[in-house]
């Protein structure tokens, strides 16, 4: 009965056993379709924020490429304006200088020469500014399509991004929900694992205590082996015992019998008989027993055969439970630490999308304050560009007003020159009649006629006019070996008239000489007229006094416009030096900008790869762009910063150069007024 009673035990636990592996199998395939959907869930909400991200980037890139477009024709604008400024200064200069060295034919090959080279650079510089417009052109409509592109994906992406992002609110709300469900059945299943563990190990050790330690649980259940359980054993054991003890007590009876049969042996025959009959009785109950005793020897050594078979066949499900059990346990270890790993990074996705959100907002407010920053230089450098304008149309006034007055002074100069020359005609004529009436000798009348002859020739061929000697005594007039020169440079403006005067002084004093008898000996009507003629000659001696403080101060004057023009020459050279190391600066500019856009695309490809291989960085990448957006808007900010500095640095150089200009062109007017009133205050007749 208590074996039975066992048996049924047992079958019960066994059910239960199979009842909850049933239970839990239906849990794991409701899980792992549980989980399978969440897993599907979650691949599309990948996928579908992959390609938004994907296109928030294309749109990002695109706005960058119409960002750069734009920054590119602001900067190729601002090039032709630098270019169209410098080419009309250049024009400007080389038209001040042919109007400055067209004056007389020295130096004329030089002029020539560098005519010819502003010419071939301004050709250059106007192909340079046709190649740079047809650029900008080219760009304004890469941008003008671009620009329509966009709009068009904008406005086709905003209706679905707006159901797109709903859709992903509320996958995000029914995920999170499930996330909370499988966290909730973990720890049930965990609870409920525990508690069939628990379980599992108290049926073992039940087991344990019915079957033995030595036995095969796996060959029990399929029945193959005559097993027998502990109570039954002890029943099968028992009644053994019980057998052995009555075969003992019979053993004991009998050997009482041999003994008092030994000691009646003259009894009779019937009790002798009686004794063979026991003796017979006992041989074969001895041999029956041996046989009983052979066949449990045999069946006790079969069964422990089986039981040691079955024990190893125990040990070795025992190990393979017990790895399992391992293998589960290292299994629930990982999965415990990967729900660990997995909530800590939940936990440091959220506190970095709050960080991401932060910086973003703190970005934006940034780039807006950017903005005005920028806004608020670009205004304050229009203003400097209308002031700068403002000065330069101030300066140019001043420099045409400053042209105007030099050439009215070298006309002035021009007709001083001129009248000199007469007066210097007229002092060679009364010197002449002078020496005819004081009977100098002939050698006096040979120098008079060589001093003509020079002058003569000096006039005719337009270079500068050699006079007679004036002796500054009261003594008669002679000619020494010391002369004096006036040098003439004539303007173009009035170099056909200074000509045709200078013909016609040149035919006047030749047709005086010639009736005045140059050649031939003094009168004696010029020495009656001696002292009539003295009065005359003092005069004339004042008046060359005059001429002589006048061609002092025209000589001091034409240094100084000398001087003038070789200042203007060296800001020239210094203006083309410039144009060169700018030229070369903005082909390196040019070389580093196709660099750097090389490295823009290899950066963008390489974040288009990195995009495609893992769609986890989409707040990183934002960031950076972000950083790149600032660092960007810094460096345009000190470039225009260098360029405002460098444009106040010309136009200082323009004004200290105009303002030197000024300064010695006042001074050498005062310089010749001085002289020549110093020259009136002189040699007035008192």
């Amino acid at each position: 009965m208590s074996a039975e009673i066992v048996r049924e035990q047992f079958s019960a636990l066994q059910k239960q056993q199979e009842r909850r592996l049933n239970l839990l199998n239906e849990k794991k395939t409701k899980k792992k379709t549980a989980d399978a959907s969440v897993s599907m869930n979650l691949e599309n909400n990948i996928i579908s924020s992959i390609i938004k991200q994907q296109n928030v980037a294309q749109e990002n890139g695109n706005q960058e490429q119409i960002r750069e477009l734009r920054d590119e024709n602001g900067r190729l604008r601002k090039l032709l304006a630098e270019k169209d400024y410098e080419v009309n200064y250049l024009r400007r200069i080389s038209e001040e200088e042919r109007a400055a060295f067209t004056g007389g034919n020295v130096g004329g090959d030089a002029i020539a020469t560098k005519v010819v080279e502003l010419s071939k650079k301004n050709r250059e510089l106007c192909a340079e500014l046709e190649g740079e417009r047809a650029k900008l052109k080219k760009l304004s409509i890469k941008c003008k399509e671009l620009e329509s592109v966009n709009n068009t994906k904008s406005q086709t992406e905003r209706r679905p991004s707006i159901t797109d992002e709903n859709k992903s609110d509320k996958e995000l709300k029914e995920l999170k929900e499930k996330l909370k469900d499988i966290q909730a059945r973990h720890t049930e299943a965990k609870s409920q694992l525990d508690i069939l563990k628990q379980e599992l190990k108290k049926t073992q050790k039940a087991l344990e205590k019915e079957v033995g330690d030595s036995v095969n649980v796996q060959a029990i259940l399929n029945g193959n082996a005559n097993w027998r359980g502990r109570q039954q054993q002890i029943i099968a054991l028992q009644e053994k015992l019980s057998d052995l003890k009555n075969r003992i007590a019979v053993n004991e009876t009998s050997r009482i019998q041999h003994q008092f049969d030994d000691e009646w042996d003259a009894t009779s025959l019937s009790t002798r008989y009686d004794e063979t009959l026991n003796n017979t009785r006992h041989s074969l109950l001895d041999s029956r027993h041996r046989d009983d005793i052979r066949k449990l020897e045999k069946d006790r050594k079969e069964h422990e055969q089986q039981q040691k078979q079955e024990l190893e066949t125990l040990k070795i499900d025992l190990q393979t439970y017990k790895d399992k059990f391992e293998q589960s346990k290292t299994r629930n270890t990982v999965l415990n630490n990967d729900l660990k790993l997995h909530r800590e990074q939940l936990k440091t996705a959220l506190e970095k999308g709050k960080h991401d959100d932060e910086l973003i907002e703190a970005l934006l407010k940034q780039q807006q304050q950017m903005k005005t920053l920028v806004e608020q230089k670009q205004r304050e450098d229009e203003r400097k560009v209308e002031r700068d304008q403002k000065d330069e149309q101030s300066a140019k006034i001043e420099l045409m007003k400053s042209k105007n007055l030099i050439k009215q002074l070298q006309s002035v100069i021009d007709m001083k020159e001129i009248r000199i020359r007469e007066l210097e005609l007229e002092l060679d004529e009364n010197g002449i009649k002078y020496n005819r009436d004081d009977n100098n000798s002939i050698d006096t009348i040979e120098q008079m006629e060589q001093s003509v002859t020079i002058t003569s020739r000096r006039v005719k061929s337009s270079t500068p006019v050699i006079l007679g000697p004036i002796q500054k005594t009261t003594a008669p007039l002679s000619l020494p070996e010391n002369t004096t020169t006036v040098v003439v440079n004539p303007v173009q403006l009035t170099s056909l008239k200074q000509q045709k005067q200078r013909d016609i002084v040149d035919q006047t004093v030749l047709s005086r000489l010639e009736k005045n008898g140059f050649t031939s000996r003094p009168n004696s009507s010029s020495l009656k007229t001696n002292e009539t003629s003295s009065t005359e000659n003092n005069n004339l001696s004042h008046k060359c006094k005059e001429l002589q403080s006048l061609n002092s101060a025209l000589d001091i004057e034409r240094n100084g416009l000398v001087d003038l023009v070789k200042t203007l020459q060296k800001r020239l050279d210094e203006s083309t030096t410039k144009f060169v190391e700018l030229d070369s600066k903005l082909i390196e500019q040019r070389k580093q900008n196709i660099l750097i856009e090389k490295e823009y695309e290899r950066t963008k490809l390489d974040l288009a790869n990195a995009k495609n291989r893992t769609g986890k960085s989409a707040t990183t990448v934002k960031t950076n762009d972000n950083r790149l957006d600032i660092e960007e808007m810094e460096t345009n900010l000190i470039l225009k910063t260098e360029e405002n500095d460098a444009l106040k640095n010309a136009l200082k150089s323009m004004l200290d150069a105009k303002e030197e200009d000024l300064r010695l062109y006042n001074e050498t007017i005062e310089s010749v007024k001085n002289i020549f009133l110093q020259g009136i205050k002189q040699y007035k007749p008192t």
